[in-house]
């Protein structure tokens, strides 16, 4: 029997022996140990392939969900993208439209401020008429109705002017937040974009703080979907408020100018008109100058005559009465009632009744020259009323064909549409 050996080379207390059964109890008991350890090892990794395995098809759906979706959303923003690049054209197209409109309107403004300014010297030159020329006649009815015309325009004008400068201020601040709404899709594309570009060996990947919290301000999907719809249909509604507007002051203002235009047209006439008849009443009033003139001559001329006849009158009245004063010397019977003596009577008689009646002539033919010097007098100013009111309305004909080159080219009209928009309130 062999003794166990201590380390310092000593003996010790022999060991106790067993027996075959426990040896082979042992040996078993090792045996069904290792078994359950392997069965266990085995469950253990075929658990752990399928949760490999679920975890792989998990991550790989995710990631494809994930990718599909951006996709999708790059796909969405470049189609918002177009939508804001569609608006952003529209609305381009309209903002040239209306500089297109306000540089016709502000053109029609100055022309309408010259032809006003050109209307009041007409208006001025006229009231330069003289006496009972300076009435109120149909020229000066028609100037004053182009007149008011005139100011209608100017007002309409300055106040389309003003709504359209309004106008494309709107519009102008609605391009740039759509600019800026496009700008931030294009970004959010192109960060889209970059993650799909992203895999797991990419250089900038890693873990990061906090990626689950919310930002500040960040809205909801219906949010954002909501404020693009908001954006697009707002610049659709501001679009057709605005080529309403455009088009119904384009139809006003082309409207007014060809009522000017036609206004224009009935002014010119009644100068025309009222030429003809200033030179028909300078005919008639020259003819009855002629006619008074050769009148006074004629009547000067027998007023001559006549004091020639008062004068020869005068003589043999003279002659009469020289011899009665002879006949008046006859003495004693002598002086008689003869036939001479009655003859005498009778010739200085008819002479101073003669003299009489042609003196009393001559005066009423005096008063009355007089009176045809004053008529012919009022003839002269009348011919020269008439004269400077030909020279006047002339003169503002001449004045009005600087008129000839305004508003040649009208404002394109064009009909209101039919829309359900109403005219902007700015």
């Amino acid at each position: 029997m062999w003794r166990a050996h201590d380390l310092k080379g000593g003996f010790l207390k022999p060991a106790p022996k067993y027996t075959q059964l426990d040896w082979s109890n042992n040996n078993q008991l090792i045996t069904s140990r290792c078994e359950l350890q392997r069965t266990a090892a085995g469950q253990l990794s075929q658990d752990l392939r399928c949760v490999r395995e679920d975890a792989s098809a998990q991550i790989r759906w995710a990631t494809q969900n994930t990718e599909s979706d951006l996709c999708c959303r790059v796909e969405e923003l470049k189609l918002w993208k177009s939508e804001m690049a569609e608006s952003i054209s529209q609305v381009d197209q309209e903002i040239s439209q209306l500089e297109q409109v306000k540089a016709s309107a502000e053109t029609c403004l100055q022309e309408t401020s010259l032809h006003r300014q050109i209307l009041g010297e007409c208006v001025a030159l006229r009231d330069g008429r003289l006496g009972v020329d300076l009435v109120h006649d149909h020229v000066e009815a028609h100037l004053s109705a182009e007149v008011k015309l005139c100011e209608h325009v100017k007002h309409l004008s300055q106040q389309s002017i003003l709504d359209l400068l309004e106008l494309l201020r709107t519009l102008k601040d609605l391009r740039r937040q759509l600019l800026h709404d496009q700008t931030d899709k294009d970004k959010a594309a192109t960060l889209n974009s970059q993650c799909l570009m992203l895999d797991p060996q990419s250089p900038s990947i890693g873990y990061r703080y906090q990626v689950s919290s919310t930002a500040n301000g960040a809205l909801t999907y219906k949010q954002w979907e909501a404020h693009c719809k908001s954006l697009k249909e707002g610049a659709e509604r501001v679009i057709t408020d605005s080529s309403y507007f455009r088009s119904n002051t384009q139809h006003k203002l082309s409207e007014l100018t060809n009522a000017l235009r036609s206004q224009r047209g009935a002014t010119e006439f009644s100068f025309r008109k009222r030429l003809d008849e200033l030179s028909r009443a300078k005919d008639t009033l020259e003819w009855e100058r002629q006619q008074a003139t050769d009148s006074v001559d004629e009547l000067r001329v027998e007023m001559q005559k006549v004091e020639s006849q008062i004068l020869i009158s005068g003589s043999e009245e003279q002659l009469a009465q020289a011899r009665l004063e002879v006949l008046a010397q006859r003495e004693n019977c002598e002086r008689c009632l003869d036939q001479p003596h009655t003859s005498l009577l009778q010739e200085t008689t008819c002479l101073s009744s003669n003299t009489f009646c042609l003196r009393k002539k001559l005066l009423l033919s005096q008063k009355t020259l007089d009176t045809m010097y004053r008529n012919l007098f009022s003839l002269e100013a009348g011919l020269k009323e008439k004269t400077q009111s030909i020279e006047i309305d002339q003169k503002c004909q001449e004045v009005c064909s600087h008129l000839t080159g305004l508003h040649r080219i009208p404002i394109k009209a064009t009909e209101p549409e039919e829309t359900q928009a109403h005219p902007v309130h700015l």
